[in-house]
């Protein structure tokens, strides 16, 4: 199990980013969250399987229509596996 932070840039807030990055990870069963940035971007962190959450990622550079992503800066880490589920925070 890993942890994948993602801090995602462009138009990506106002554009239900967040919402659709919710459905997506618990599509694919991750745990974790989304929140918009006071910046304008949206930084995401989800855990689960390396090969998983690499397909999450390739999906955030295009996964949301209305946005446009200029960016999108991983890091990766050992999961903690504090979270139960994944959620948006306001």
């Amino acid at each position: 199990m890993e942890r994948l932070q993602l801090r995602i840039t462009g138009d990506v807030q106002g554009v239900g980013f967040r919402y659709q990055a919710l459905q997506e990870a618990r599509r694919r069963g991750f745990n974790g969250w989304v929140r918009n940035e006071r910046d304008g971007s949206v930084t995401v962190v989800v855990e689960g399987r390396r090969e998983r959450l690499q397909k999450f990622l390739d999906w955030c550079y295009t996964g949301v229509r209305a946005a446009r992503v200029t960016g999108v800066y991983p890091q990766w880490a050992g999961a903690t596996q504090e979270y139960k589920d994944f959620s948006i925070q306001f």
